[in-house]
């Protein structure tokens, strides 16, 4: 789901452009999550997808946020190894 979010984000230039796209990050990444596990859970009842359904987007955005707050965290280690070299 990363990958959707970053397909996205990129072409829109800085991280700060990609966070401010219409759709939302999390909003594309939770789309991209319903039609990825409806189309690989058909014919299973209307229950069980919608259980999978939130599962997968609840571990998605955990995922996306974990990247974001990897990325901010990796830019100030950064900045900080600018300032001793």
């Amino acid at each position: 789901m990363v990958l959707v979010w970053l397909r996205n984000a990129i072409p829109a230039g800085t991280f700060e452009d990609g966070a401010l796209q219409k759709p939302e990050p999390r909003s594309a990444v939770a789309n991209a999550v319903l039609l990825t596990v409806r189309n690989s859970m058909k014919g299973q009842s209307d229950l069980l997808i919608e259980r999978a359904v939130l599962q997968a987007r609840q571990e998605a955005l955990s995922l996306l946020l974990f990247v974001g707050l990897m990325f901010f965290a990796l830019q100030g280690v950064l900045e900080v190894a600018d300032t001793f070299a």
